[in-house]
């Protein structure tokens, strides 16, 4: 429905006003609409996120990986991979405070909707000349009068603060981010201790085997004396010294079970950890450095921060040099009199004197502030890239090479001195020392695959999340 305004019955001065006001309050740039649009976006998705996790089968998904590894070709099996992958997402997606976070993201919207609407109007009641001294001739003298004023921003000051906030959102996400990524990178350091407290405690568990046939084989040769009741001891002091390494890799899976707990894992009784698995491929270092500037938080929060002292700054321009409009009307009644109506406008007089030079100057110092912060954490994150990159790189060597030498020796070495059992003649010190040695061994492999895990996990972590799908 429209309504013709004719300006000979007065409606000019009104539609002038609804013009101001439509300038001043509601009307937001482009720029600042797609900023607003760009952030309720990653919020929602953020929360739609947040909302899956909350209903994803981790319980099923770990019991599967668990059984999955155990028909796999011992530590190559990639279980680790999506387990403690999807362990980690889960916890990470239902962080309280990551959910803070967007809470107060959300918040900096809201006060950017209120940053667009007019100022409240104010009604003001006025009584001019009246008789104090002879008060029953106030029905005659005097003047009475009724009012509405209305103040109208300066045309862009309310886009400029909406922008501050929108803008301060976008800070907000990053640090929800940063919390989200923290505490992944915690689940995933988790899941890795209690996969590798597993695979030690079944690597220790192999050892107890040995000693067991070997006790058996000691046992067998007593009746023809090629054993001794002092070779029983030594085996049994050799058996108690691998059932305490046994006890303390058990105590830190259930250490590392207990953590994933309490982050939020919600892990079932008796739920089994993942197989340590194999650790794929790393893209380019030039390619994960791109990746961890796109993802990281630091580098969103530090780019929001510029964003919203650039905003700062149109704000103090337009304070500092566009006057601020006020608008009043009154009824006046004067008693026995004609009724007459005040029309007032007033606007301020800023590039006189109102301290915007300084507001001006503050504000600009501070997108270089926000600019140097950003330059600051991008020096940092190339840094801790680099740095987790070479170290993932210098643990594959490493574990190479006691994949390709040392754990083939110590199994040739075992297999030497296991070969008199059978036929009731061999060396029990040297066939301890050869289980000893290759029992060492493994668990330092053990060791050295948990450390490449937590390599991977930390580059993934400097990356801002998981490297799984990146072009090559």
């Amino acid at each position: 429905m429209f309504v013709r305004l004719n300006p000979r019955r007065g409606s000019l001065p009104f539609v002038a006003l609804g013009l101001v006001a439509l300038l001043t309050s509601a009307c937001l740039s482009r720029p600042t609409s797609r900023a607003r649009d760009v952030t309720t976006r990653a919020l929602e998705k953020a929360d739609t996120a947040s909302e899956e996790t909350r209903s994803s089968p981790v319980r099923a998904a770990v019991q599967d990986a668990s059984t999955s590894s155990s028909e796999a070709d011992g530590p190559d099996s990639t279980a680790i991979a999506d387990a403690c992958v999807d362990i980690a997402d889960r916890i990470a997606n239902s962080d309280p405070g990551a959910r803070a976070r967007r809470q107060a993201a959300r918040a900096e919207l809201e006060r950017a909707d209120a940053a667009t609407s007019l100022p409240p109007p104010t009604l003001s009641l006025q009584v001019w000349d009246f008789p104090i001294g002879h008060p029953a001739l106030a029905n005659r003298e005097g003047m009475y009068m009724v009012g509405v004023a209305q103040t109208f921003p300066a045309p862009g000051l309310a886009n400029a603060r909406a922008r501050r906030q929108i803008e301060s959102a976008g800070s907000e996400l990053g640090d929800a981010r940063m919390t989200r990524l923290s505490s992944w990178t915690a689940a995933m350091h988790a899941c890795v201790d209690w996969a590798s407290a597993q695979r030690a405690r079944e690597v220790t568990r192999g050892q107890l085997d040995i000693i067991d046939r070997v006790g058996q084989a000691i046992a067998a040769s007593r009746s023809t004396g090629a054993s001794s009741l002092a070779d029983e001891a030594r085996l049994d002091a050799e058996r108690a010294s691998v059932e305490q390494e046994l006890l303390a890799f058990t105590t830190s899976e259930r250490v590392a079970a207990r953590t994933l707990d309490a982050l939020g894992g919600e892990l079932s009784a008796g739920a089994k950890a993942p197989s340590l698995g194999a650790v794929p491929a790393s893209p380019p270092l030039e390619k994960v450095l791109a990746i961890a500037l796109e993802r990281r938080g630091e580098i969103a929060k530090a780019r929001a921060r510029e964003r919203v002292a650039e905003a700062e700054v149109d704000e103090a321009v337009v304070e500092s040099s566009v006057p601020e409009l006020g608008v009043q009307a009154a009824y006046m009644q004067t008693p026995k009199q004609r009724a007459g109506m005040e029309l007032m406008v007033s606007a301020t007089l800023p590039f006189l004197w109102s301290g915007g030079g300084g507001k001006r100057s503050a504000a600009r110092r501070e997108v270089g502030v926000a600019h140097a912060e950003e330059e600051a954490s991008v020096r940092d994150i190339r840094a801790s890239v680099t740095r987790a990159y070479e170290t993932l790189e210098g643990q594959r060597r490493t574990l190479e090479g006691y994949r390709g030498r040392l754990v083939p020796a110590a199994d040739r070495l075992v297999e030497a001195e296991q070969a008199g059992l059978t036929g009731g003649s061999f060396d029990l010190t040297a066939l301890l020392r050869a289980v000893e040695q290759r029992g060492a061994v493994r668990i330092t492999v053990v060791n050295e695959e948990a450390a490449l895990q937590h390599a991977h996990v930390d580059l993934e972590s400097a990356a801002g999340g998981p490297l799984r799908g990146a072009a090559r």
